[in-house]
């Protein structure tokens, strides 16, 4: 007995040793770790991208299990001695003072350019309305720009003979990315988010992101959350079978439903009509839906032929090819004209007079390579290729 209770004393003596053991390991790295210290660089002056690689940088080369992280305060180039859009203007610690713990988080002042003004309220406005103030609104014009468009229209009107000359050479220059006529667009709409709600009808403005009255910046893209309306506002799916794609993809993009088109081969009597669509009759559909067709496509020649969808927005000036946007904003109408090319003919699609924000879309059957030019009040926007 006696030999059993030194024995378990024994036990005891050394399960506390143990125990104690760790607990001072324990200790000592703590101790260890909180007196880790780490030299930060200075990063003002950098853009908050490459300060933000150059604290990750940090982080991996040290080692350092408390990871110093970066918080960013947004300033106006008002309040800063910067004026470069993204510029770190100030870093808090001071990284000419001590060096810090790890762990620690560093604040980042962040230039956001010059304040061009305060943002637009678009809430319970049509995307549509949204397309058109960016259009008209003076919000995206520059006066050197404003004045390039006024002599291209002059030139135009006078029928000049070295018109065509004078007028691509203007076009040259506004294009250029280093033309210091051309400045970036102050506001865009970066991203459209459509969600469900009864009070809003479809297509219209719920929110969007910066919010009404922030600080509008140079070179800000908007998010809009887009309303797909309520219970009552669904389109009932018909029967689409057998009739012509180009008719049917108008109706579907009239209710504000997204479609695609998938070619599958077919005879000549249903050449160009529809097989089959991804959603049957009698669903319903509401704004921002998608639905795909499966097109019939008949090849009576060596060349294979497949229908294409052409859609196309007619943009604010500053959507994609501003130089070559040259139509008044007293006049928001704008003549588009959409010509496909292919390996037989040059058709025109489209053409006719549309305002910002107006969609167009078009079912083509092209032959072999294909490409899409779209001129706007005659002058070339935009050229791609069809696959």
């Amino acid at each position: 007995m006696l030999l059993n209770s030194v024995f378990r004393v024994i036990i005891v003596i050394l399960v506390a040793v143990v125990v104690m053991l760790a607990v001072y390991h324990y200790t000592i790295n703590s101790i260890v770790q909180e007196d880790k210290i780490v030299t930060v660089p200075s990063l003002v002056g950098q853009d908050i991208f490459e300060a933000s690689r150059e604290i990750d940088r940090l982080n991996k080369n040290q080692g350092l299990e408390k990871k110093i992280h970066i918080k960013i305060f947004p300033v106006a180039a008002e309040k800063s001695n910067h004026t470069i859009r993204y510029t770190v203007t100030k870093q808090v610690p001071d990284p000419t003072g001590k060096p810090i713990k790890d762990g620690r988080i560093i604040t980042l002042s962040v230039s956001m350019g010059h304040k061009v003004r305060d943002m637009p309220d678009f809430i319970g406005k049509s995307l549509k309305q949204v397309r058109q103030y960016l259009y008209s609104s003076e919000i995206n014009e520059d006066s050197k720009l404003i004045e390039l468009k006024k002599n291209i229209r002059s030139i135009l009107s006078n029928n000049n003979l070295n018109a065509k000359k004078q007028v691509q050479e203007m076009s040259k220059l506004m294009k250029s990315p280093d033309s210091p006529i051309l400045s970036k667009p102050v506001l865009t709409i970066g991203s459209i988010v459509f969600r469900d709600d009864p009070d809003i009808p479809a297509g219209h403005v719920i929110s969007q992101i910066p919010r009404p009255k922030q600080p509008l910046f140079q070179d800000t893209a908007i998010k809009l959350f887009v309303s797909k309306g309520n219970n009552k506002e669904y389109l009932t799916l018909n029967n689409y079978i057998n009739r012509p794609a180009e008719e049917v993809l108008k109706i579907l993009e009239d209710k504000k439903i997204i479609t695609s088109i998938k070619n599958v081969p077919g005879q000549s009597n249903n050449d160009g009509m529809i097989l089959s669509q991804s959603i049957s009759q009698g669903q319903k559909l509401y704004p921002g839906d998608q639905i795909v067709l499966n097109v019939a496509h008949y090849n009576s020649s060596d060349v294979q032929g497949k229908y294409s969808l052409i859609k196309f927005i007619v943009p604010s000036p500053y959507h994609k090819r501003p130089a070559h946007n040259v139509h008044s904003v007293n006049n928001p109408k704008v003549k588009v004209k959409i010509i496909v090319k292919d390996h037989e003919r040059q058709t025109t699609v489209f053409e006719g007079d549309r305002e910002a924000g107006d969609k167009i879309i078009e079912c083509y059957k092209v032959i072999g390579k294909g490409s899409v030019e779209i001129f706007l009040d005659n002058i070339p926007f935009d050229h791609y290729s069809l696959n």
